[in-house]
Parts: C-alpha cells; structure tokens; sequence
C-alpha cells in the first residue's frame, strides 16, 4: 500500500507522466519543481520539439552532403570527398584526378581551379617540362653561394663575401692574409688583390 501512495503521489507532480507533451517523437524529460524538458530528435527543436530545424526548413548542404544544425538559426555541412565549402558547393580537382605528373603535388583553389607544385627539375602547369636548368638539379655553389642561371645550360656562382672562385671554393686574399693592420676593412678587388680602408 505504502508503494502505491508513492507511485500515486509521484505520477501527480510528474508532468510527463499524464502526457508526452514533447512533439515530433522527442522525449520528455522531468525536472525539478514539477518542471520538464524536451529532448528532440535530430530534425525537430523547439520548446515543445514542435519546429524543424534550419537543416530541415533549408536543406543548404549540396552534393551528398550532411547538414547539422547548431542552434535555430546555424548550421555546418559535413562533405563528403571531393567536395568542400560552405555547402559542399566547390569540387576538389585534386581529389578527383591528380592532375600533376612527375610528382607535382596539387593545390586547389576555391574557384575550382588548381595548382602544381612542382619538384626539381619539372616546371610547367601540369610539371609537364623537365627544365635543363642546371641550378634546378644541384646548387653547385661552395660556402653558402647562389647558382645563378645562364643562357645555353650554363650557370655562375654569385659568392658570399669571403669566398671567391668560380665555385666559391676559395677564401678570398682578405680571409687569408688579414693583411689590414689597425682595425683597417679588406675589401677583395679579385683573387689576388685588396684594398684596406682605414
């Protein structure tokens, strides 16, 4: 009897037990202070679960993709490959077909256009050109020169200060001899010759 008069007592301020007022299959929840809250099912919110979602009302998400709302007013698209944007509006080219050769890596823009990246020695759009370029195969320059790019497959080294030949192989006269006395600055004018300023 004791139990009965409990249930009783309980089912009297339960307000989801006299009736389900949460809508479109939501759950309702009891809460405190003869208080209740619905819990909706994905394509429903609302106080009452009585409103469909943004994802519902707008179906913004293109190409397969799978619309999540947010709150009442947002939402994100989920995209399925090769698509992406806001929604799924903007195909991925490189994901489809990979239309860099000679392991050019490609980069797509949001236009739906793309880039390659190309390894040495290819150029081109599509990495399509081996370039002859000696500099593009191996810098060539000692101690820290630059490969600079001649007509005809031929290249010269722009040397650091301190070294010199046609590699930047050799130190310059100044870095060999320190031939300025008194705190004097060598300045190389070629290979074997110098000019201190005082």
């Amino acid at each position: 009897c004791r139990v009965w008069f409990l249930l009783m007592f309980s089912s009297d301020h339960n307000p989801c037990y006299k009736e389900n007022k949460c809508m479109n299959g939501g759950t309702c929840l009891n809460k405190p202070e003869n208080q209740y809250e619905c819990a909706c099912t994905p394509d429903y919110t609302g106080d009452h679960c009585e409103k469909k979602t943004i994802c519902d009302k707008l179906s913004p998400c293109l190409n397969g993709g799978q619309c999540r709302p947010l709150n009442a007013d947002s939402y994100v698209c989920t995209c399925p490959s090769p698509f992406y944007g806001k929604h799924c509006e903007h195909r991925d080219i490189c994901q489809d077909n990979n239309p860099c050769l000679n392991g050019g890596q490609c980069v797509a823009n949001v236009d739906g256009q793309y880039k390659c990246l190309c390894p040495k020695p290819y150029i081109g759009d599509k990495c399509e050109i081996l370039d002859h370029n000696p500099c593009y195969k191996e810098n060539k320059c000692m101690n820290g020169g630059t490969c600079l790019n001649k007509p005809e497959n031929q290249y010269e080294c722009a040397c650091t200060p301190d070294y010199t030949g046609d590699h930047c192989e050799k130190k310059t006269i100044c870095d060999k001899l320190s031939p300025c006395l008194n705190g004097g600055q060598c300045r190389p004018l070629n290979a074997d010759s110098y000019v201190c300023t005082c």
